[in-house]
């Protein structure tokens, strides 16, 4: 059900436009020198909220990256929150009273951090490794420090509790995340919004990271040019002006949400430039820069160029080394199988109702401890040697 911005990939002819040459890509790449964590930490000093557009959630090298900068003692003391875009917002104080708890080994918090996380989400269950991995990265740093230092994280997704859910009730949250009056990017905004007005500043000034998938954190308002569609980033940016900064991932455009069908930005030139510089981790601002300059697609004859989505990129780990985790360990035992069940119920009401609850419901309750307790990283063989050949051609 959660689609990330389908609307958005339908609307937008992605890269079929930008010409940008792959010398003047790859001379850019060696102009510039800083790290990804160094240049996301500068970012902080003359700005107060950095949205970070992560690739596909079901990535796992990013958050090496995401914790990295987390875990960083400048951070700690300067920023100490950090919000994503998965987890329903009413889950937040919870999550911060599990993270920030002292427990007797670390056995006993993940079986805390099991139960919170059977209910972050209004899917059945959230299957992707990268919250999971984030959520344990944040307790290992806050470990090692004092109460009152410790990270503090916050969720943006829409408010939401299984406890009591009927399928009544799931198809008028469903009817309302899908209000155009009411987008689901316009409530996370808004969830943030709250959140941070909330903090407690650090040093004087309240600072926050944000994460978000890409087709979210941008900024992207389709308004003035006859359409309906604003993203979290454009409804922040709108409202905090110059103190926001939004920086992304190198990633893969993908065709929908759940689809495979991978494509290289910039028809693999933007790769092959990483390639030929060692594909040395960097960050930096792309405003009048080739990387800035590459169409990102049209709309209604007008067109879009990076710079006007985000204001930096972070390249960090070739296409071809992602890792795309699914499966949470441990999450379905026997006693959370039937709370499961009754949620996929629920939520796939019409495609169970075609093929009849006794001939599906066996099939799922196998299907589903299978499918979420089992770690697993997607294999994409194919897909990548493809990828890897359309990067080559740029490469002599």
């Amino acid at each position: 059900m959660k689609k990330t911005l389908t609307l958005l990939l339908v609307l937008l002819v992605v890269n079929l436009f930008g010409q940008t040459k792959v010398v003047e890509l790859t001379d850019c790449l060696k102009e510039h020198s800083k790290h990804p964590k160094e240049y996301v930490l500068n970012l902080f000093k003359t700005h107060d909220i950095v949205i970070i557009g992560e690739r596909d959630h079901r990535d796992t090298t990013q958050y090496d990256l995401l914790l990295e900068i987390i875990g960083d003692q400048r951070f700690i003391e300067n920023v100490g929150h950090v919000y994503t875009e998965v987890g329903c917002t009413n889950k937040t104080g919870r999550a911060n009273r599990i993270l920030k708890s002292t427990y007797e080994n670390d056995s006993l918090f993940e079986e805390k951090l099991i139960e919170l996380y059977r209910n972050l989400d209004f899917n059945p269950l959230w299957e992707k490794y990268n919250l999971y991995k984030y959520l344990k990265g944040i307790y290992a740093i806050n470990k090692n420090l004092r109460y009152d230092n410790r990270i503090t994280i916050g969720f943006t997704d829409l408010a939401f509790d299984w406890e009591g859910m009927d399928r009544k009730k799931y198809a008028a949250f469903e009817k309302k995340m899908n209000a155009q009056s009411q987008t689901r990017d316009s409530i996370m905004a808004a969830n943030f919004m709250r959140l941070y007005a909330n903090q407690i500043a650090q040093t004087g000034k309240r600072k926050a990271l944000l994460i978000q998938s890409f087709p979210h954190a941008i900024n992207l308002n389709l308004t003035p040019l006859g359409g309906k569609y604003r993203t979290t980033g454009n409804y922040i940016v709108e409202e905090y002006g110059e103190q926001v900064k939004i920086v992304a991932f190198n990633k893969l455009n993908y065709g929908s949400y759940n689809s495979d069908n991978y494509s290289l930005i910039n028809k693999g030139r933007w790769d092959a430039a990483f390639e030929k510089t060692n594909c040395t981790p960097i960050g930096f601002d792309i405003l009048d820069q080739p990387f800035g300059k590459t169409t990102y697609g049209r709309y209604r004859g007008s067109e879009i160029k990076y710079e006007e989505l985000v204001d930096g990129i972070l390249f960090y780990t070739p296409f071809y080394n992602f890792k795309r985790v699914v499966g949470i360990p441990n999450v379905v035992d026997k006693s959370f199988s039937n709370e499961l069940m009754r949620r996929t119920i629920i939520s796939q009401e019409k495609f169970i109702n075609r093929l009849g609850l006794r001939i599906i419901k066996p099939f799922y309750k196998k299907k589903n401890a299978r499918y979420y307790s089992n770690v697993r990283t997607l294999q994409f063989k194919e897909d990548n040697e493809m990828l890897v050949e359309q990067m080559k051609q740029w490469m002599e």
